[in-house]
């Protein structure tokens, strides 16, 4: 039971969070070039105000759910999947450490400029950002499809 709750867990969290960071890299990323700096520094701190409600939960959901996973599954009989759950939830840790080392600093930094007189090299201090999201994205869709066949092993035959 416990296993099928933390499977549940790790799943909710990477998918969440892969599908917010995709939709970011596939939408957001191609439009904000086109803004003229205020309207760019707007839009940033308020999809910031939202996201940073949530964004460590479901990172810390994943480390934690993986962990647990790691720890449930140590004498498994499902040796596979406990090799697709611990590349899994290093690569949770990963996007953790990308989001306090890179996002986190300039997200701090683009809370203090003003919309209404941005810095005039906004988007050069913006670019780390960018840079450490899309390699975060890489990292979190590779642990969401990592999740999902690590479930599928370990489910019973259904077909």
């Amino acid at each position: 039971m416990l296993i099928t709750l933390m499977s549940f867990l790790a799943l909710v969290s990477t998918g969440f969070l892969s599908g917010i960071l995709l939709g970011n890299r596939l939408g957001a990323s191609f439009a904000l070039p086109r803004l003229p700096d205020s309207a760019f520094v707007q839009f940033q701190q308020a999809v910031h105000r939202n996201y940073v409600r949530f964004m460590p939960v479901l990172q810390i959901m994943a480390i934690l759910s993986h962990g647990w996973l790691l720890l449930l599954l140590r004498n498994s009989a499902h040796p596979t999947a406990l090799a697709l759950f611990s590349f899994a939830a290093a690569g949770s840790v990963i996007v953790f450490a990308i989001t306090l080392t890179v996002n986190v600093p300039v997200n701090k930094k683009l809370m203090t400029w003003a919309v209404s007189n941005p810095p005039h090299n906004a988007r050069e201090l913006w670019r780390p950002w960018d840079k450490g999201n899309t390699v975060r994205t890489v990292f979190a869709i590779t642990v969401f499809v990592l999740d999902v066949l690590a479930i599928c092993l370990t489910m019973p035959r259904i077909f």
